[in-house]
């Protein structure tokens, strides 16, 4: 992959989710690599009028040898995104940045959804009860999230397919230096690398920091996002929150029978479309499989 040039860097990758399929975990080891430059996770860049401007500033240290990247699940969260493709293809105007997208079984990652945002506190909630049966079906985004091929549709039409690498979540958790060596491959960096930590799994949902109204406020200040916040190592920010914020409860409940068949039901089609999207012999998750796991502990 050719780099960009130093002055005014745009990112060679992006990984751009899915939420709560191990993006915070993916994003501490790839700042581990010495031939690579990331972004504060979740800049969303792509999010904001200007991101060529933004990418100026957080990638003004990166050594002309190291490639760029950024870490920002909110970039595959149809149909809140829509936009952030169309303000991709101005950015990126004849290159193709290498994209990486992270998969989860659909009612898993959907479950972890719900449980994360109905445990935050304030405007952060949403409004979302613990219930995930009832959940589900007043918030949509909840599944729409988990319907992958839909949200890479619009990524594969603007770079191609041979952009893009999905990893499973699955593969990632269990065989983690493996999988990561081949993500390093795929963005075109020598996978030699010995993670300090393997076995962390960052961002989990259970017991997670909570962000208070008034931290949130504070996190929210011009002086914070543009003095504070890059003096300060994202190592260093995560044990500020676990020090000073609570915690988050257990999980909520386990959806119904009724309510994973629901789940199943919506994403189904979209499956049988990523497998195609992928080339595959077989689907990534075996959903009568998954339904059988959730018959089997019901009650």
């Amino acid at each position: 992959m050719s780099r960009a040039a130093p002055e005014g860097r745009i990112p060679d990758f992006l990984v751009i989710g899915a939420m709560k399929c191990g993006t915070t975990s993916l994003y501490h080891d790839l700042r581990q690599v010495p031939g690579l430059f990331l972004a504060e996770k979740e800049l969303n860049a792509l999010c904001q009028p200007a991101p060529a401007e933004v990418y100026q500033e957080a990638f003004r240290r990166a050594r002309p040898d190291q490639l760029c990247g950024e870490v920002s699940p909110d970039y595959a969260k149809l149909p809140e995104s829509a936009h952030v493709v169309t303000r991709a293809r101005v950015l990126f105007a004849g290159r193709t940045p290498r994209i990486v997208y992270l998969v989860r079984e659909p009612v898993s990652r959907t479950r972890s959804h719900h449980a994360f945002v109905s445990s935050q506190l304030g405007k952060l909630n949403e409004g979302m009860g613990r219930q995930i049966d009832q959940a589900v079906r007043d918030f949509p985004r909840l599944i729409q999230y988990s319907r992958y091929a839909w949200q890479l549709r619009p990524w594969v039409s603007a770079f191609g397919r041979e952009s893009l690498m999905v990893v499973r979540f699955e593969d990632y958790v269990s065989h983690r230096t493996e999988t990561l060596a081949e993500i390093l491959g795929f963005l075109g960096i020598n996978p030699e690398l010995t993670l300090r930590s393997p076995a962390i799994v960052r961002n989990p949902t259970e017991g997670r920091p909570l962000v208070t109204p008034g931290w949130r406020r504070c996190l929210d200040l011009p002086f914070y996002r543009r003095i504070l916040r890059p003096l300060v190592s994202a190592e260093m920010r995560e044990r500020f929150r676990n020090w000073l914020l609570p915690r988050s409860q257990g999980r909520p409940a386990a959806p119904s029978l009724e309510t994973v068949d629901f789940i199943l039901s919506q994403v189904a089609a979209d499956a049988e479309e990523l497998r195609r999207l992928l080339g595959l012999d077989q689907a990534l998750w075996d959903l009568k499989e998954v339904r059988q796991q959730y018959l089997v502990s019901s009650p």
